[in-house]
């Protein structure tokens, strides 16, 4: 009788190895086909995003604005315009009431008008619950798979925020009130400030003469680290939530938004940084966040200032003002003053077309 021969421990050791190594050379590949796949689905979205905006636009001949601060600005009025004799000169930034943004406005053209619907754009969003059920929807169109942290909502002003990763270029200013380069009044106007959509004002397709191939419209956000963290909240209209706020060349500036995944130590100054840090059971700080890419500096008297962040490796989607969507590095030039290739894409005005970019 013949018997069967088993495994040494030697050969079984030697197919474990070859098993493991296998793994090791395969798991790469497919980390990076799902990442490819991730990035195609975010591409998607932004594409969809951009033409609703497009949409928008045809309508009302202007872009919606980033955000509203007063009420009328509804959907069926357009917001003004950078050639607009009178722009705003100022809107109370401080405890302010909150109205709808640009991608609320701009729902009804995304196939998504019940959800436009479902909100009372009478009533100031950052008070009262009649607008809590609406704004707490996941609206999966504004999501970027690559990110992580959509489950959590932003529990700040009345809480249940859902979570968005596509934000509004406002352009290179803070929100708020430091001089001429304020993003309202003076500051919207100037050339070396202005992007696309900006708060209580935007452009319209006419005002941005360097070219709406030329000129960034829209770019990815990252969700925030914690339910304190306002960054990422599609119906919210504030710097890191739903747009893009001095996010180029920073001047003067202590630590700076320049540029894609800027890897500053306080790159972002938001509503609620000494939230995110001293939330409950939190072990959150300065150090933990800029491992993370999402720094935050506590101290905000210059104003809301928040870039463009993303998880995919080496930049962020973004989409042009023509509705085309580009993938840009983080390497693309920038630089502290005017103007940068980077800068170039930001300001819809500034009379030089961008270069080198994305």
């Amino acid at each position: 009788m013949s018997s069967r021969r088993a495994f040494t421990l030697v050969e079984l050791l030697v197919v474990v190895g070859i098993v493991g190594g296998l793994v090791a050379l395969l798991l790469p590949a497919v980390q990076a086909a799902r990442e490819s796949a991730r990035r195609t689905h975010c591409r998607n979205n932004l594409k969809q995003i951009a033409l609703g905006v497009l949409n928008y636009h045809s309508t009302f001949k202007a872009f919606p604005p980033a955000e509203t601060a007063s009420a009328g600005i509804n959907g069926e009025n357009p917001p003004q315009t950078a050639s607009d004799e009178h722009c705003p000169s100022r809107i109370e930034l401080q405890n302010r009431p909150m109205y709808a943004n640009w991608l609320m406005l701009t729902l009804p053209f995304m196939e998504h008008q019940a959800l436009f619907d479902a909100f009372e754009l009478s009533e100031p969003f950052n008070s009262g619950r009649e607008n809590e059920e609406a704004r707490g929807t996941n609206l999966a169109i504004a999501l970027c798979p690559s990110d992580r942290g959509h489950n959590v909502k932003y529990a700040g002003r009345g809480g249940n925020w859902a979570r968005g990763n596509y934000a509004a270029n406002a352009g290179n200013g803070p929100l708020g009130r430091v001089g001429r380069i304020m993003l309202t009044g003076q500051g919207w106007i100037d050339d070396l400030r202005r992007g696309v959509m900006g708060p209580n004002v935007s452009t319209s397709e006419e005002d941005i003469t360097d070219g709406v191939s030329n000129t960034l419209m829209i770019a990815e956000v990252r969700v925030g680290v914690n339910a304190q963290d306002i960054r990422g909240t599609w119906a919210m209209s504030d710097a890191g939530a739903s747009a893009l706020y001095w996010h180029g060349w920073d001047e003067g500036a202590v630590e700076s938004a320049n540029g894609p995944n800027n890897p500053s130590r306080f790159s972002d100054q938001i509503s609620g940084c000494r939230d995110i840090y001293q939330s409950r059971n939190s072990a959150i700080t300065v150090d933990s966040l800029l491992r993370q890419g999402m720094s935050c500096r506590e101290e905000t008297a210059v104003g809301g200032r928040a870039g463009s962040r993303s998880q995919h490796s080496g930049g962020v989607m973004s989409a042009y003002a023509d509705g085309s969507v580009h993938f840009v590095s983080d390497q693309i030039e920038t630089r502290d003053t005017c103007c940068s290739a980077w800068d170039r894409l930001i300001l819809s005005a500034d009379g030089h077309v961008a270069s080198g970019a994305p």
